[in-house]
């Protein structure tokens, strides 16, 4: 499966993406996605089946807020992330629209969170669909988290 490219931060200017932890880190099963500077959001475009990492790479946790297309709050899609933890999520022909948030004010995602997406997934019938996989995971366990939910994260 090839790297979608329409997975990005909105903003000015481009931010390396930072190594990946855990087990994920040796190996090329998720690929990192080159965020975009001082961006607040993170636009996740209506797809294929497709599923995601999000890492965060602070001390601080952090919330991830899901918006829709006016700003405000949209259901279920809220997420807590410690410092060093990830969060997987499959996303199957929906749009997402995340904020990255910490102690109540909005912070840079490009600068708090890294994302790669896990290119070779596969996804059992009734493991399609848009939701939180796993949450504010410690990095050696996010590869087990996927699995428990029926995906083979390297396919």
């Amino acid at each position: 499966m090839q790297l979608k490219p329409w997975i990005t931060l909105i903003g000015l200017g481009l931010l390396s993406p930072y190594a990946l932890a855990g087990s994920v880190a040796n190996t090329t099963i998720c690929s990192p996605i080159t965020q975009a500077a001082k961006s607040t959001t993170l636009q996740l475009p209506k797809g294929q089946q497709q599923l995601f990492g999000i890492r965060n790479i602070g001390e601080t946790t952090i919330q991830l807020r899901g918006i829709n297309t006016t700003g405000s709050a949209q259901a279920g899609w809220d997420s807590q992330l410690q410092g060093g933890h990830w969060s997987a999520i499959a996303l199957a022909n929906k749009p997402l629209t995340l904020r990255c948030t910490a102690g109540g004010k909005t912070i840079a995602c490009s600068t708090a969170v890294t994302l790669c997406q896990f290119t070779d997934a596969t996804f059992i019938d009734k493991a399609v669909g848009s939701y939180w996989v796993a949450e504010d995971v410690a990095g050696s366990d996010i590869i087990n988290a996927i699995a428990k939910r029926g995906i083979d994260a390297d396919g």
